[in-house]
């Protein structure tokens, strides 16, 4: 748009404080992750401008220490499938995951439903192309 890095008051405000602000009017943007963007589009106080999408790789990580790699290998391993079988079955079954995801971090299920929709997570092992993605 043709603006400058003076154009603009940055101001780092917790989540809720920043929902706050902008529904209120003392802030014009906010710039945050999901849940978020899912709660503000559901409940209609603000409309995405730009996404991140595309600009970088959105990867975690579920990580280990290597003592507990070492002491604890097969539970570790256990606690893996468990986290991938739990995976499946959200997206098998969407509208029953999104239900309890809300009444567990406490959003509107729309907003759970929105977030967990484009969340799409694939398990991938780190291997030297997933490296240099991070990179």
């Amino acid at each position: 748009a043709g603006l400058g890095p003076d154009d603009a008051n940055f101001r780092f405000l917790p989540p809720a404080d920043a929902k706050l602000a902008l529904v209120n009017g003392s802030i014009d943007a906010w710039s945050t992750w999901e849940p978020y963007t899912a709660m503000a589009e559901t409940a209609k106080h603000a409309r995405v401008l730009v996404n991140g999408r595309g600009l970088w790789s959105g990867l975690s990580y579920l990580a280990a220490t290597d003592a507990a790699l070492a002491a604890k290998r097969d539970a570790l391993g256990d606690f893996l499938q468990r986290v991938v079988r739990a995976q499946v079955w959200s997206y098998q079954h969407v509208d029953s995951f999104s239900v309890t995801l809300a009444r567990i971090i406490g959003i509107a299920p729309e907003a759970a439903r929105l977030q967990f929709a484009r969340r799409q997570t694939v398990w991938r092992a780190i291997d030297p192309q997933l490296i240099a993605e991070q990179q």
